[in-house]
């Protein structure tokens, strides 16, 4: 996770251990996506996202490979 300027917006990385190459997943400026979990398979990440104007979080889920991403309700 890391977010730009300090403006507490994270984003999701993932740093290849191959070549040292950083990939954004997420790169969503006004939306913050917080505390991401590996699946045991390690081709996705479940983590928490918040709106920069909402007061709530969902979970949502990423296919790390294809950088797809939807709400966790539509994985279940």
């Amino acid at each position: 996770m890391s977010d730009y300027d300090g403006n507490e917006q994270w984003d999701l990385f993932v740093v290849s251990p191959g070549n040292g190459q950083v990939i954004n997943l997420t790169n969503t400026p006004e939306i913050s996506e917080e505390g991401p979990a590996w699946s045991p398979d390690g081709n996705m990440l479940a983590y928490m996202v918040k709106p920069k104007d909402s007061p709530t979080y969902e979970i949502d889920i990423i296919e790390v490979a294809t950088k797809r991403s939807a709400p966790y309700y539509q994985y279940a």
